[in-house]
């Protein structure tokens, strides 16, 4: 049966299409119903994610090439407010769900544990020795429909990686709504980091973080 009160958004650029046809094959192979979840990705014009989704074009790389991270996002929280979704799940093209949520979090934020797997890797076989990994405040959030209502990822900051911690932090505390229990499980799948634009994103996120705000948008 379909679970019409939530979404399982992903992001997806060019240059992750090799990574996301691999996490589909193991995606399918894991976790049959997956199919049966409504999915919506967040994509750059060109893009077919040859699933059964709704698809969102938008913008996702900024004049000097930073990923605009927190704008793809929060479109994505758009999207599901609009169409009265009650919960949310945000997923990435190196991300399996291995164990769909029956439990969800009472607070209405969760950051889903995840397996990290290294190069090389049997994924099922790292699901089977365990332990698990809870990681939390690194994407993989279920956000319930009155946070996805009244909060977004701040856009001032760009490239990879930011977002999401400050968007966890800004939460819990800032705002006191602390990521509680879900039993919802991922898989991340490994991959090269070497070609990612960390220089600009550490240098702009860091000044966000002492408060600078003034460069230029």
């Amino acid at each position: 049966m379909r679970n019409k009160n939530l979404l399982l958004y992903y992001l997806l650029t060019k240059s992750a299409i090799p990574r996301w046809e691999k996490m589909l094959k193991l995606q399918r192979l894991l976790l049959p119903c997956w199919e049966e979840f409504d999915k919506l990705v967040v994509s750059e014009k060109g893009v077919s994610p040859g699933i059964r989704s709704e698809v969102l074009r938008r913008k996702c790389f900024s004049d000097d090439g930073m990923i605009l991270f927190s704008d793809l996002k929060n479109s994505a929280l758009d999207y599901a407010v609009s169409r009265k979704y009650e919960w949310s799940l945000d997923m990435d093209a190196d991300t399996i769900l291995v164990k769909a949520p029956n439990t969800f979090p009472g607070t209405g934020f969760g950051s889903v544990p995840v397996w990290l797997t290294k190069e090389g890797d049997d994924v099922a076989q790292r699901i089977s020795s365990g332990p698990q990994i809870s990681y939390q405040g690194s994407s993989r959030f279920l956000c319930r429909r009155d946070i996805m209502l009244s909060y977004r990822y701040d856009t001032r900051i760009i490239g990879y990686g930011g977002e999401d911690f400050d968007f966890f932090e800004t939460l819990g505390k800032k705002l006191g709504i602390h990521a509680s229990e879900t039993d919802a499980r991922c898989v991340h799948l490994h991959h090269d980091l070497s070609n990612r634009p960390y220089g600009s994103f550490t240098f702009r996120n860091r000044r966000l973080e002492r408060g600078e705000t003034d460069w230029p948008k």
